[in-house]
């Protein structure tokens, strides 16, 4: 049996790095937001964010609103309620469907074996 201790999680994403995330990410457009297009230091940092807001809140609601993952999937079901003129954009499903692409992108650059390819239309379903 492998003992491991209980770490504790980094601290959600401080104002300053979701402005350098606004600027260099979000601000490329929602193609930029997906895992494959992010860069390493990205995807371990929202990874790590994602992780953090999911076990702290459980949810989308509260602190959990204040991740990155959070933030790019609100951006990326803003152009998808505007591709589909609806008024409500989806985001709390897009997040989690965020979430599990970036998880899976981080194992395959980790491991070599990637799932799958994700693209906007993927978010979109």
């Amino acid at each position: 049996m492998v003992n491991r201790a209980v770490r504790e999680l980094p601290p959600a994403m401080d104002d300053d790095l979701l402005e350098r995330l606004q600027r260099e990410v979000v601000g490329w457009g929602p193609d930029a937001a997906i895992p494959q297009n992010l860069s390493d230091e990205w995807l371990k940092i929202l990874v790590k964010d994602a992780l953090h807001g999911l076990y702290k809140t459980g949810t989308l609601n509260g602190e959990g609103l204040r991740t990155g993952p959070a933030m790019l999937a609100f951006a990326i079901s803003m152009a998808q309620a505007r591709l589909n003129k609806q008024n409500e954009p989806k985001a709390a499903s897009i997040y989690i469907q965020y979430r599990t692409a970036l998880i899976e992108e981080l194992l395959g650059r980790e491991t070599g074996l990637y799932r799958r390819q994700y693209s906007l239309v993927d978010f979109y379903r």
